[in-house]
């Protein structure tokens, strides 16, 4: 029994790594539970045992995804992202900037470029994929922003209660002439690419914010 049960995360990262491939090739309705189970190489019976339903499995790839990358899909106190991201006690642009990086490697890798293809192509006949992404993804880039933002002080020029606002022109500048250009493959920037431009949409908020070179 003790073998059996050791065998079970090991099933569900199978099934898991089957699902993206199939979800992120054929499309969330073309992919049908006995294909992925195929793919898989296990019973049909053995995914419904780990996942009941398709759209639990699609949620499941999508939380998976966000810890690949180092985000959480759930709220994290200041103190345990500081120990998760070295940027974040940063409080000047070039924390800003590592923190902008970072959220563009994670929109912009090749993984969730192709889930969001899915999901926006899909989502008028399954509206809750769009919720799933929503939930499980986007919030996900928005809360470490807003957490980042919010642990600056009122003093230093940004407001506490604005800090979910500013995260979301923050997110709006990043994505700013190149989310849609990737999106539409008509261009897949560089490491270096999102670094520059992440540096220079840090360095245009600090300004619009009028922030001294760091904040206290």
């Amino acid at each position: 029994m003790a073998q059996k049960n050791s065998d079970k995360p090991l099933k569900e990262d199978v099934i898991l790594e089957a699902a993206r491939h199939c979800f992120l090739n054929e499309g969330y309705s073309n992919t049908s539970m006995d294909a992925l189970a195929a793919q898989a190489k296990v019973s049909v019976k053995t995914v419904y045992s780990h996942f009941g339903n398709k759209e639990q499995l699609f949620q499941a790839i999508m939380v998976s995804a966000c810890a690949d990358d180092g985000l959480f899909t759930k709220a994290r106190s200041h103190e345990e992202l500081a120990l998760k991201f070295a940027w974040y006690k940063d409080k000047s642009v070039k924390g800003l900037e590592q923190a902008g990086i970072l959220y563009l490697q994670h929109l912009l890798s090749a993984d969730h470029l192709a889930l969001y293809r899915v999901v926006t192509a899909e989502s008028a006949r399954f509206p809750e994929l769009g919720r799933l992404y929503d939930e499980n993804i986007a919030s996900g880039r928005t809360k470490l922003l807003t957490a980042y933002l919010q642990s600056m002080t009122a003093e230093g020029g940004l407001s506490a209660d604005r800090s979910h606002a500013d995260a979301l022109i923050y997110e709006g500048m990043l994505r700013s002439s190149i989310f849609e250009r990737a999106l539409n493959r008509i261009h897949i920037p560089s490491d270096l690419e999102i670094k520059k431009h992440a540096k220079s949409m840090a360095g245009a908020f600090w300004q619009l914010h009028n922030l001294p070179k760091t904040v206290i």
